[in-house]
This record gives structure tokens, sequence and C-alpha cells, in this order.
């Protein structure tokens, strides 16, 4: 007597596995044999597929070939019983689960890109780098990591150089499919040129204070000056350049102070 619930039917991708259990009883003890369409499976020239001590039958990495009715007969000397099952390998061409979307980043920050893709069988990812027209592909190594389990591509550390179109390209014997994302990498705003710690101009003329900025050609600025606590606004003695310089004309004893610029940017 079979004891093990075997379902008539098994749907399966390319490339998983499988294991239907095949447990009898019986005195004395039955034998189990496995067939794969009418040939024992002993006899099958497939290194995927075996059966357990136990009765078991398991296929590795599942193959097209795989499709087709597998019988469990049990016997003793008292007899013989059978079941059978249909086991379906399925293909599918990939598709995306996750893609990858475009990102803006300050300099410095890890840029991550997800890439999860379905698919059978298994579908082959590759990363591709897009810069000038000019397309490479996307290795592990470095900066550059592309995660062995998700195929995500993380940049660490992210520099202006990493500005570039950026795909995901799945393939499989169904089919291809990619999807892009960009990515902007802003140089950091930085202030290269401070306003001097001490500056001395005579009553009545006219006062200069730098401040002096480096940055990205992409990204918009905004000076702001101090005096103490005070923002200081345009007027017809005070003017803020193009460049961000601080010109007081005809000073006052009321100019006096501690001046502090401060520059805004999205970077």
């Amino acid at each position: 007597l079979i004891t093990s619930q075997i379902q008539s039917q098994y749907f399966r991708d390319f490339g998983q596995s499988i294991q239907v259990d095949c447990q009898a009883t019986g005195n004395p003890s039955p034998t189990i044999t496995w067939y794969f369409n009418a040939q024992p499976v002993s006899s099958v020239a497939n290194n995927r597929l075996s059966v357990t001590q136990g009765g078991s039958l398991k296929i590795e990495n599942l193959e097209l070939s795989d499709s087709g009715v597998y019988q469990c007969f049990a016997s003793n000397a008292a007899g013989e019983t059978k079941v059978s099952a249909w086991i379906k390998v399925d293909q599918s061409p990939p598709m995306f689960i996750s893609s990858p979307l475009n990102l803006t980043l300050v300099e410095g920050a890890d840029a991550r890109f997800p890439c999860e893709v379905s698919g059978a069988p298994k579908p082959v990812i590759i990363w591709k780098k897009k810069l000038d027209n000019i397309e490479s592909e996307v290795t592990t190594g470095g900066r550059y990591q592309i995660s062995p389990t998700t195929n995500e591509l993380l940049i660490i550390t992210t520099e202006p150089s990493d500005s570039a179109l950026f795909s995901c390209n799945a393939s499989n014997s169904q089919g291809s499919i990619y999807a892009e994302a960009t990515l902007n990498v802003y140089q950091r705003t930085q202030i290269t040129q401070p306003p001097l710690a001490i500056t001395e101009v005579e009553k009545g003329s006219v006062a200069s204070l730098q401040c002096g900025v480096s940055h990205d050609v992409n990204v918009n600025i905004t000076w702001k000056w101090y005096q103490g606590q005070v923002e200081l606004n345009p007027s017809d003695r005070i003017t803020i350049e193009q460049d961000g310089t601080l010109t007081i004309l005809s000073v006052y004893s009321s100019d006096n102070g501690v001046y502090k610029c401060q520059v805004l940017s999205a970077g």
C-alpha cells in the first residue's frame, strides 16, 4: 500500500528542483521502483535524476526534457501497486520585479540600482554603463558592486565621473528585457575662499568681503551675508555681487562687526 499523497500533476519552472515522496507499507517490506515515461529511472542517462533510499524521486535543475509521466511502483511477494504523476517544466521570459530608477546625488553618497528579475530558465543579468554614446559592461570591482543574489548595482562613494546612463539587461531562452536609469552626481558645493579674518577700511571708503565657492556647474547657488545674526539685504550701499562678494559703500562705524557668508545650493 502506497501511503504518500502524490499529486497527479506538478508544475515547476525551468531550473528549479523537485522531490516527490513515495512511501509504502506491506509485509514483506515493499521495493520502490520509479519509472519515467515507462522506462526505469535507473536506466535513464540523467545524473540530475535520482531516487533516495527512502523511495523519493529527486530531480535537480529541471530541464524541458524532464517533463513527462513518472510512476512509482511498490512491489513485494504479495503483489504490486502504483501511482502516477505528471511533471511539467515551464519556461517564461524575463520580467522585472524591481527595476532601476533615476538618481540625483551629491558626491560621496552611495547609489543603489535594484534589478530583480523573474523568468525560467533563470535570466542572465548584465549591467551596462553608457556615457557619451560609449557603452561598456559593468562588473564587480572597486566602488562598483553587483549583488550575486539580487543583482542590485551598488556604487560606493559616488563621484561626478560616475554620472551616466545605467541599464540592467536580462535574458534567457525565452526573451530579453532591459531597464535604464540615469545617475547624476553633483560636485559638492564648498567655500574655497572665505572672508578674511580681519578686514580694515577707512570710514567713508568701500569694503569688499569675498566668499569664493567651488560648485557643480549644473547647480544654482545663492549667497547670503550676515552681520552678526542679522541678514543683510541689498540696498543703495550694500551689494552682493554675482561671485558672492559683499560690497559696502561709504562704510560707517555702524558697519563694524562680524560678517558671515552662507552659500545655499542643491549640493
